[in-house]
């Protein structure tokens, strides 16, 4: 009886320990399974074809309609949608299917315009400590090599496509002058424009028209080497583009 007891300890010692390497399993499959959805309908994209983007906007709208736009970079063949509601907390821990995930999604900011026709756009996203997160590769635009291979994305919305040219990178506190995402004026947009662009950890000589605006990357950054660092630091990545609407 007691050899029974042992044993049923051992089994449920052993389902136990079992548990959160299956719920990771099945986290990290539905993961997969987002990515690959996404990764397919942006793939039927025709940049110069409205037809394509509508009806992979449909395709996507049909599991969630707070997707405002695909973010796709184009070496990488990386994409992204990204999603907007009326705050900033709802999508920190919710993926596309509004399920509960602690690396949650792509989202603008709320004080945006979903079209992208704010004066500074900003988009936020995870940076996990390890490097699973998806806004942990800004931190390789720290490094000029990296961005001389990957100097642009696009901006895909319902109604237009836009090419965003990265012109800054660099880390800064989360709250410094840099977090600007309620520009009012084209003024105050040129004046942080120059200040961002001094910022940078490289040059890269952008110029702004009066008809540009501005798309901001934002993530923590992981400059600490351990998690304690990490999760207390105020240590952002920022990287910043100037959308160019793209002719259709």
């Amino acid at each position: 009886m007691r050899r029974k007891i042992i044993m049923c300890i051992l089994y449920l010692t052993l389902i136990g320990s079992l548990i959160p390497l299956i719920l990771f399993t099945l986290k990290y499959l539905e993961r997969n399974g987002i990515d690959d959805k996404v990764e397919k309908t942006v793939e039927t994209i025709e940049v110069d074809d409205r037809s394509s983007i509508q009806k992979a906007f449909e395709e996507i709208w049909a599991i969630n309609k707070d997707v405002v736009a695909f973010l796709y970079f184009p070496n990488t063949d990386t994409s992204f949608p990204v999603l907007q509601t009326s705050d900033n907390d709802f999508y920190l821990d919710k993926n596309l299917y509004k399920k509960y995930d602690e690396q949650g999604s792509i989202f603008m900011d709320y004080r945006s315009n979903p079209d992208f026709t704010s004066y500074n756009t900003f988009v936020y996203g995870h940076n996990i400590f390890g490097g699973n997160g998806k806004f942990s590769f800004l931190k390789k635009y720290m490094d000029e090599s990296y961005f001389l291979k990957n100097p642009s994305f696009q901006v895909i919305t319902p109604n237009a496509v836009y090419q965003a040219d990265i012109f800054s990178a660099y880390l800064e506190k989360a709250f410094s002058t840099s977090n600007q995402p309620d520009i009012k004026s084209r003024d105050s947009l040129n004046i942080y424009f120059d200040e961002v662009k001094a910022k940078s950890f490289y040059s890269t000589n952008p110029e702004i028209s009066e008809n540009d605006n501005m798309i901001t990357l934002y993530t923590c950054a992981d400059v600490g080497g351990s998690l304690s660092s990490f999760l207390n630091s105020t240590d952002r990545y920022f990287v910043h583009a100037i959308l160019k609407k793209m002719e259709s």
